[in-house]
């Protein structure tokens, strides 16, 4: 009886065993993997800047080649890596990023914090996502990481990721600086020439015409580091005054030919004469949904300014000032990036007039000019820019006609013409040239030196006509009298 209930417990023993062999061959083969977080802090960033955290999104069989997703990830994300080979991790990867952050896998043990310089992960073999879910609002995001280990490739399962993926693949290292482009944010601002019509630092225009500013500065923040405020505000002097806000655009890349109009409901605007601010809203950059600000890297703000009779000549003058803030909701206080500065340059004409039968130290008053833009409108006396009127040093300042105030002209060519003569002398016909701003931003006043030469006649009523009016009178006096004089004798000789 006893060796009966041995034989069966070893039988029964056998069978168990027997029993366990499919089950221990249908466990998944899902080995630990490894791959490290590294991120080389520069000296002067503080601690734990950037955070990033790493998310399961599958396990793999090794022995089926087949993955399965875990529980709750987002529909897309499930859908890309049911096709995941080496070459659609892009696909994975565009598919997480898309995804909020409670569908996009399982997190893993820790945060990885900027501040620790490596963090080692032995993980289930299988696909993860590495995610930043913090960054300094002047960093730009290129890209967070997807991690696939082993994958499948030359007929066998590879250990070491590949170069795309780990700066050194021969340990799986990933430096995630060469992630960010953590430039500080910038501002330009320009102005259009008014000759070559580009962008340019200075430019010149004549005063009651406009010029067009542009104000070119990089966004902040990030969909992961949100900010509560950005704006962006311009001043110029008094030379200058605000016509039009004219465009608000965004822009990919700085060298992007095209922009994309700012939904207006997504800033305000306040403005006066001398200035503007546009002010991003705070319900619009912390909206649920991350809006195109954070995707696009630059902001355009075109708008309009007329010089006005208030301009200045010489440098630093007519200035036009833009600054850019922006503070994260993390942030108690505003970053201020800027100011930059773009001008317009104006400058002032003048005449001088002389007796030119005594030369340039004998000036002469009361002489009226006109100034021209160009030869043909002088000639003929046409549209006239401005006028002038020499005082008793012979010298005038062009002004507008019926104002005191000296006229503020672009650089280039015009051509001043004598109107009006002093008395007792001749109207000088010499249509002169002059150019301005043949140095940028000069103070001098450029002049036309015109000399007038003496009347060889008397005018009529003028000093010294009363002989010239007793000699013609005696002569018709005298033509009289010899005329009756002769038709006397013809009438006596009959």
């Amino acid at each position: 009886m006893k060796t009966t209930k041995r034989v069966l417990a070893i039988v029964l023993a056998a069978l168990m065993l027997a029993l366990m062999v499919p089950f221990a061959a249908s466990a998944a083969n899902t080995p630990d993997v490894t791959f490290t977080l590294n991120y080389d802090k520069p000296a002067d960033e503080a601690a734990d800047t950037f955070e990033w955290t790493v998310y399961q999104l599958a396990t793999l069989d090794k022995d089926t080649g087949a993955y399965t997703t875990v529980s709750g990830l987002n529909a897309a994300v499930v859908a890309a890596i049911k096709d995941a080979t080496t070459t659609s991790s892009a696909a994975v990867l565009a598919a997480c990023d898309a995804a909020d952050a409670e569908h996009c896998g399982t997190a893993t043990s820790g945060v990885f914090k900027s501040g620790d310089a490596n963090k080692e992960y032995s993980v289930p073999a299988g696909i993860y996502y590495v995610k930043n879910t913090k960054a300094p609002a002047s960093a730009t995001l290129k890209n967070n990481s997807i991690v696939a280990l082993p994958y499948y490739s030359n007929n066998a399962w590879q250990d070491t990721l590949p170069a795309s993926t780990a700066t050194d693949g021969s340990t799986n290292v990933i430096k995630l600086a060469t992630k960010f482009s953590n430039s500080p944010t910038s501002i330009e601002k320009k102005v259009k020439d008014v000759e070559t019509n580009t962008w340019v630092k200075a430019t010149s225009q004549q005063q009651d015409k406009d010029v067009q500013f542009r104000t070119f500065v990089t966004t902040a923040g990030s969909a992961t580091e949100r900010l509560a405020s950005y704006r962006i505000t311009d001043s110029m002097n008094n030379g200058l005054k605000l016509k039009s806000i004219d465009s608000v655009k965004f822009f990919a890349e700085a060298n992007s030919t095209t922009g994309t109009a700012v939904p207006a409901a997504a800033y305000t605007t306040t403005k006066d004469d001398t200035s503007f601010a546009i002010s991003f809203k705070e319900a619009y950059l912390t909206a649920d949904e991350a809006p195109t600000f954070y995707s696009n890297k630059y902001i355009e703000v075109l708008y309009t300014c007329t010089v006005l009779d208030s301009a200045k000549v010489g440098t630093d003058k007519n200035v036009n000032t833009t600054t850019m803030y922006y503070k994260p909701t993390s942030a108690t206080t505003e970053t201020p990036v800027g100011p930059d500065t773009a001008q317009v340059y104006v400058y002032e004409a003048g005449v001088f007039k002389f007796d030119a039968s005594k030369g340039e130290t004998a000036p002469l008053a009361n002489a009226e000019f006109a100034i021209f833009a160009t030869r043909d409108d002088a000639v003929n006396e046409r549209e006239p820019i401005a006028v002038a009127k020499t005082g008793s040093d012979g010298k005038a300042k062009f002004v507008k006609s019926g104002t005191t105030t000296d006229f503020k002209f672009a650089k280039g060519t015009y051509f001043v013409k004598e109107t009006k003569a002093p008395a007792n002398f001749n109207k000088n016909t010499e249509i002169k040239e002059i150019t301005l701003g043949g140095t940028a931003g000069s103070t001098a006043v450029i002049e036309a030196k015109i000399g007038d030469t003496p009347s060889k006649l008397p005018q009529t009523g003028g000093e010294g006509t009363m002989m010239f009016t007793i000699v013609g009178g005696s002569l018709i006096v005298l033509a009289g009298i010899l005329f009756a004089v002769v038709m006397k004798k013809k009438k006596s000789s009959k």
